[in-house]
């Protein structure tokens, strides 16, 4: 079965040699960098033209592979500190004023296209997008007029379902900045029904102001440009988010993120070899500073990684950490992939987003989260309902809970159990994230758009998507038969039972 798989990529490929794909990265984010970049290198080495516009050049590329920055090229990670748990708002609320925020400073981006025409071609095969605050770019992908698909590096949101046709569910379907889990009872799902298009009523009206006079002039309006995508990528897998209805152009490839593992640098090797009673890995990523911890918080953490026997490999970017205990290794940077498959790693902590999920799922690596924002809450549930971990506030967090939710993960054999359930799962399909990309990806331009894929829903508004005419027309069609019926059987109790008239003197 195995060669019959590999054939049909040799096959597809050749068939597909030689394309010129665009790929247009709006967001300068870190984590979304590490997940597009060795989806466009594949694509440059099975021999297609690849450019793409965006802020990072990739190491070592191909000569097939181009890159048109955006802005200034840099690192753009670490650019949040815990300040950012000192909110008050609602999580979903909080997550669009920062939505708002990356908008309004990223969005105006698109203005820059024109002067960087030069450095393009006139004549694209496929453009792909990630579709994360490119709504600005989209009047010029239409002027390209070449078939576009959408990369998702995360949890979709909401608006991202509508604009390729497919269903929301609210009741069972939780929307990605909720901190509810997917068997809500009638207080959850109506608390998901309202949020959920809360969050399309913002992006349809704030957001959308802010893509429109962020972009140049285009052809049509940018939100209905959105719904021509062929297909999407999307970052997830069902093993992991649950069962949903999805139409034929959204393909999931949870795990693309996750390359194999490599050999570790030997003194981290050593470490690990040598930690008998295992190890505990405690990373925030690469967006929240882990230096920026408040003193009373990494004293909190300290204590409690002082009282384990397990060794602590603490992700932290200043070169001092006060009172350290012995146990506690800190860096600030890590293999993550790589000490994620080491033998002796028995818990990560961090701040639960996709990437580093991913890779603990893939892994088996039982997870303690502190969600932070975006899909980190959404990450959390997931885990406690599929029994590998949990989440933690970090801004409720004392050093007893802390304790005792450390001790609990180590000490209970059942979450290792469901993480190693999990994680076959995850694994188990046909293809590989990487190759089921590129299939699809290749699939679009072999079908020259595949326009066979687009559902009709995503051109209905509400009122013909959920039938909301016909209902009415059936309803009143009822009322006017009740109506009807009522009229008769008066008429005919009156013809019957006629009033007698009394005489008044």
């Amino acid at each position: 079965m195995f060669l019959g798989y590999l054939a049909v990529i040799i096959l597809v490929s050749v068939a597909c040699e030689g394309a010129e794909i665009l790929g247009i990265l709006p967001h300068p984010g870190k984590s979304h960098n590490l997940v597009t970049t060795p989806y466009f290198l594949e694509l440059a080495r099975r021999g297609h033209s690849v450019t793409v516009l965006g802020y990072y050049k990739p190491d070592n590329a191909p000569s097939n592979y181009r890159t048109v920055l955006l802005g200034p090229e840099g690192a753009k990670s670490g650019y949040y500190s815990f300040d950012i748990l000192d909110h008050k708002e609602n999580f979903a609320v909080w997550n669009m004023q920062l939505f708002l925020d990356l908008a309004q400073t990223f969005s105006p981006a698109a203005k820059r296209v024109e002067a960087l025409k030069s450095q393009l071609k006139s004549k694209y095969d496929l453009i792909v997008v990630e579709f994360f605050n490119a709504e600005s770019f989209l009047g010029f992908v239409e002027s390209l007029g070449a078939p576009f698909i959408y990369f998702h590096t995360a949890e979709l949101i909401p608006w991202q379902w509508t604009a390729v046709g497919d269903p929301l569910e609210t009741s069972y379907n939780q929307n990605v900045y909720t901190e509810l889990g997917r068997k809500a009872d009638f207080k959850g799902r109506l608390y998901n029904f309202l949020e959920t298009y809360w969050l399309l009523y913002f992006y349809q009206t704030t957001l959308r102001g802010v893509y429109e006079t962020s972009a140049g002039s285009s052809a049509h309006p940018l939100l209905d440009i959105a719904k021509n995508a062929s297909l999407q990528l999307v970052n997830t897998h069902f093993s992991f988010t649950g069962s949903r209805p999805v139409n034929p152009s959204t393909i999931e490839v949870g795990g693309i993120n996750v390359p194999p593992a490599k050999p570790l640098p030997q003194d981290i090797q050593t470490l690990m070899d040598s930690s008998k009673n295992g190890v505990i890995f405690f990373s925030m990523g690469s967006v929240i500073r882990g230096s920026s911890l408040d003193t009373r918080r990494r004293d909190m953490f300290l204590k409690v990684f002082s009282e384990l026997k397990e060794t602590v490999l603490w992700k932290w970017e200043s070169d001092d950490l006060p009172n350290k205990p012995v146990n506690v290794f800190t860096s600030a940077w890590f293999p993550q992939r790589d000490i994620f498959a080491h033998p002796n790693l028995k818990l990560y902590i961090g701040h639960c987003g996709l990437l580093g999920v991913h890779e603990a799922v893939t892994e088996a690596v039982p997870t303690i989260c502190l969600p932070m924002f975006a899909d980190q809450n959404f990450n959390a549930q997931r885990l406690k309902e599929i029994g590998m971990g949990f989440g933690l506030d970090l801004q409720q967090l004392n050093e007893n809970t802390l304790g005792k939710a450390v001790r609990e993960v180590l000490e209970i054999p059942t979450y290792k159990e469901n993480a190693i359930r999990v994680s076959k799962a995850f694994l188990d399909r046909p293809m590989s994230p990487m190759d089921t990309a590129m299939y699809w990806t290749e699939y679009v331009i072999r079908h020259n758009g595949a326009f066979h894929l687009k559902s009709p829903a995503r051109y209905m508004n509400w009122i013909e998507y959920y039938n909301m005419d016909i209902i009415s027309l059936i309803v009143s069609l009822m009322l006017f038969i009740i109506y009807l019926i009522y009229k008769m059987i008066k008429a005919f109790i009156c013809t019957v039972m006629p009033r007698k008239k009394v005489k008044i003197n």
